[in-house]
C-alpha cells in the first residue's frame, strides 16, 4: 500500500492504545499534500561587476549555461579618464570590437 509517494515501511508507526473515530484519518499519518516544484522558465541578474572580477564572473556564471540554454548578455561599456583617452585607443578598441563581429560605434564625448 502507497500513502502520499510513501512506502509502507517510511510511515510513522501507529499509535493502538487510543481507538480512532469510524471514517476519520488516523491522526499520526502525515498527509499533507506533496510538494509541487515550479518550473523557472527564466532568471536575470542586474549589477556591476569590478575589473578585476570579469574572467571570474565568466568562468563561474556564464559557462554554466552556456551552449545548453539561449542566453543574451547586454553591455554597457563606460570608459573615463580625467587626462584623456587618445584617438589611438578609440581605434584600438572599434578594431576589436569588428574582430569579434560586433557594433564598432562608440560614443565619445570631448572637452
Amino acid at each position: 500500500m502507497w500513502l502520499l509517494g510513501r512506502l509502507p515501511s517510511e510511515l510513522p508507526e501507529k499509535d493502538t492504545s487510543t481507538e480512532e473515530s469510524e471514517g476519520q484519518p488516523p491522526t499520526d499519518v502525515d498527509i499533507s499534500p506533496p510538494l509541487i516544484r515550479t518550473k523557472i522558465t527564466k532568471a536575470e541578474w542586474l549589477g556591476e561587476i569590478p575589473d578585476q572580477k570579469w574572467m571570474n564572473f565568466y568562468m563561474k556564471v556564464l559557462t554554466k549555461f552556456v551552449n545548453r540554454y539561449r542566453m543574451k548578455l547586454s553591455l554597457n561599456l563606460e570608459i573615463s579618464s580625467i587626462v584623456g583617452i587618445s584617438q589611438q585607443k578609440i581605434d584600438e578598441v572599434q578594431a576589436a570590437l569588428r574582430e569579434l563581429g560586433l557594433d564598432d560605434e562608440i560614443e565619445v564625448d570631448s572637452k
